[in-house]
């Protein structure tokens, strides 16, 4: 199940932009736990969920991805049914992310 930008319409990407009918640009870069909340957080509130393992996903919670995977071309999402594809396309491409042990 993709997710979208409601107003827009347009797909949810990590470390890339969407031009028309095209994806471009390529994040350099350690990308681990992205969350998406239907609730405005304070400062407060993200730093003290930062650091937290896997925290149980609340029901404000949309969409949560640790990318413990370790391999292939899925981020599994701990919250709900939005899996995450990696790189640019289903199968193997040279935009495939280089998975890397989380430092916790």
């Amino acid at each position: 199940v993709p997710l979208f930008v409601a107003k827009y319409r347009t797909p949810v990407l990590f470390g890339a932009d969407f031009s028309g009918s095209s994806m471009g640009g390529q994040f350099e870069g350690d990308i681990d736990d992205v969350r998406i909340w239907s609730t405005l957080r304070s400062p407060e509130d993200i730093a003290s969920d930062m650091e937290a393992i896997a925290p149980a996903p609340a029901a404000t919670v949309l969409a949560l991805w640790n990318f413990d995977e370790g391999s292939g071309q899925v981020a599994h999402d701990a919250a709900s049914s939005h899996d995450m594809q990696l790189g640019y396309k289903p199968t193997a491409d040279a935009a495939d992310p280089t998975w890397v042990a989380s430092p916790r």
